[in-house]
């Protein structure tokens, strides 16, 4: 049996098949070495589709097995993406964010009064200019319709481009 290509997804639980885009079949989770108590078979057209979509969906956020085999042998923390929307949570996460980066650090403001806001809150400069120290290496894009001349980090990153409008 040759296998195309495997992927891997955390906290999936249960199982199902499809085949050829026609065929659908799916059983309850089980304890191991029992067979299922129960299968579902189906060749329903709407259902058939409607589980190929789940399946691609999940084979999206999957990543390939060999990747995840490879974070295991050699004890990385997997990579992730998380989407913060509460401005108080992205405040506090930053610092934490901030001192755990090894080699490279790039961010994407949205204007200079939400740096002035980070700059004021968690005093960004202070904890952007203490990883340079480290050796990261540095980039921060801020978005607006003014100059880069007073946007405070310009200097000391060299690495500070505005977007305009």
């Amino acid at each position: 049996m040759k296998i195309s290509e495997l992927r891997h997804l955390d906290e999936i639980k249960g199982n199902f098949g499809l085949g050829d885009g026609v065929y659908y079949r799916a059983s309850a989770k089980t304890t191991e070495s029992s067979p299922p108590p129960l299968l579902i078979s189906s060749t329903l057209r709407a259902l058939v589709e409607q589980q190929q979509y789940f399946f691609d969906m999940l084979w999206r956020k999957a990543i390939p097995a060999k990747k995840r085999i490879k974070e295991i042998e050699e004890g990385l923390k997997k990579e992730f993406i998380e989407t913060v929307q509460d401005p108080r949570e992205t405040l506090d996460l930053t610092p934490k964010l901030l001192s755990s980066s090894i080699e490279e650090i790039q961010l994407i403001i949205s204007n200079k009064e939400t740096y002035q806001l980070f700059e004021n809150e968690i005093k960004l400069t202070s904890l952007l200019r203490e990883q340079l120290r480290e050796g990261n290496h540095i980039q921060v894009i801020i978005h607006g319709e003014e100059n880069t001349e007073d946007c405070s980090p310009e200097d000391e990153f060299g690495n500070l481009y505005q977007l305009q409008r």
